[in-house]
């Protein structure tokens, strides 16, 4: 299984000089048109399929390998994320999830984990699990236990401390708040964080 983006196939880069009214709005022009006429791509063994025209963002192949998910990367307010089955051949896209901001990736049991209303600044937003939400000002996910039905969280950070929560896949429990530092093993039971 593999993903790219080449050129499309005929596309040319093509600028209209009326639309040149400074030599940034020229830098802008050409890097929307070079951006434009590029289309990605899934390929599984030998057969190969054009899925959306311009540069994507959040590509993630799912741990079976058997599923891509990605999001155009048009700059809109509100992205949509879009899933491809790639189970014998190469499928439409189809939508996953909308109002996607990022993907963290895929939890040992296969489930994708991604973001809403992510805050790049303060590097937190909602965390959601295969279409499930599961807790808002998530900072980051500091482990997973129970081969991916467990999580240890780490939730209103403002950088330096945040709250230290567990996940059991239904409810959010916090153990411990003002938590700046923490390390964790994985036991044959689970996980075991430490303070």
């Amino acid at each position: 299984l593999a993903f790219y983006v080449s050129k499309a196939t005929g596309e040319s880069v093509k600028i209209n000089i009326s639309d040149i009214t400074s030599l940034s709005s020229a830098n802008r022009l050409i890097k929307n048109s070079l951006e434009s006429s590029v289309q990605f791509a899934v390929a599984s063994g030998a057969e190969s399929k054009a899925l959306d025209m311009g540069l994507v963002e959040n590509v993630h192949i799912g741990l079976d390998g058997k599923h891509v998910y990605y999001s155009p990367a048009d700059n809109t307010a509100t992205d949509t994320l879009y899933e491809v089955s790639t189970d014998g051949s190469v499928s439409d896209p189809v939508e996953y999830d909308t109002e996607v901001d990022f993907v963290w990736g895929s939890l040992s049991n296969g489930k994708l984990v991604y973001f809403k209303d992510y805050d790049y600044e303060d590097a937190e937003g909602t965390l959601y699990i295969a279409k499930e939400k599961v807790e808002k000002n998530v900072h980051d996910i500091v482990v997973e236990v129970k081969g991916g039905e467990a999580l240890y969280l780490w939730t209103d950070s403002n950088g330096d401390e945040g709250n230290l929560c567990y996940y059991d896949g239904k409810e959010v429990e916090e153990i411990q708040d003002d938590v700046s530092l923490f390390d964790y093993a994985t036991t044959e039971k689970g996980g075991f964080i430490g303070l």
